[in-house]
């Protein structure tokens, strides 16, 4: 069904020819633009897939939702053919919950290969302490030190909100995942959440 708005009406249509080049408007002038001139950092999806449901996930990411296909570490090489052109520093893995992807490794290792600083977002729950990812995660930490680091999602210091957030029985793996990781000597730091109403001094202490 069309919609035709009154003459003169805010919400009329766009015009033909309205952006539809990406570098001439449609009076036919130069469009803006800021040129790259370097990428600092380049994350990459490796898939919707969790398995967990967060109440607030930003993918609303789940043990069922696969609408997000998992990144294969062919399609990530490509990416990181690009990142090494453009002065790229640090290549981030988020999700879903990375360690599903059964190319993590494979991506890690490409990714420390090429000299980047690389990271994981991660729950460090369950899929990550399988003993096939610790044990390719000490291989890695043994060839490339530090620059692998693990960001794991703990969203408060307390059992309660956390679970609150992420789940009944999140808690208890979570820690031991970050746990394993300290004692192993992995760069690793919490991301929380800040909807409490508590300060971050007193977020910080917990």
């Amino acid at each position: 069904m069309d919609i035709i708005a009154p003459a003169g009406s805010p919400h009329q249509p766009p015009q033909p020819g309205k952006f539809v080049d990406p570098d001439v408007t449609a009076k036919g002038e130069q469009r803006a633009s800021v040129p790259l001139v370097r990428l600092e950092s380049l994350w990459l999806n490796t898939g919707s897939l969790c398995n967990i449901a967060c109440r607030n996930c930003y993918i609303e990411s789940t043990p069922t939702n696969d609408r997000l296909e998992y990144l294969t570490a062919a399609e990530a090489a490509a990416f990181l053919d690009e990142a090494q052109g453009l002065g790229t520093r640090e290549i981030g893995f988020t999700g879903g919950e990375p360690f599903l992807n059964p190319d993590m490794l494979a991506m890690l290792e490409d990714a420390l290969r090429r000299g980047f600083q690389t990271i994981v977002l991660t729950n460090a729950m369950r899929p990550m302490q399988r003993k096939g990812i610790t044990a390719g995660l000490l291989d890695l930490r043994a060839r490339y030190g530090d620059r692998l680091a693990l960001r794991v999602s703990l969203d408060h210091h307390t059992q309660a909100m956390h679970e609150e957030e992420r789940g009944a029985k999140t808690w208890a793996p979570t820690l031991d995942g970050i746990d394993w990781l300290v004692a192993q000597g992995f760069p690793t730091a919490i991301a929380g959440r800040t909807c409490w109403g508590e300060s971050e001094a007193d977020a910080r202490i917990g």
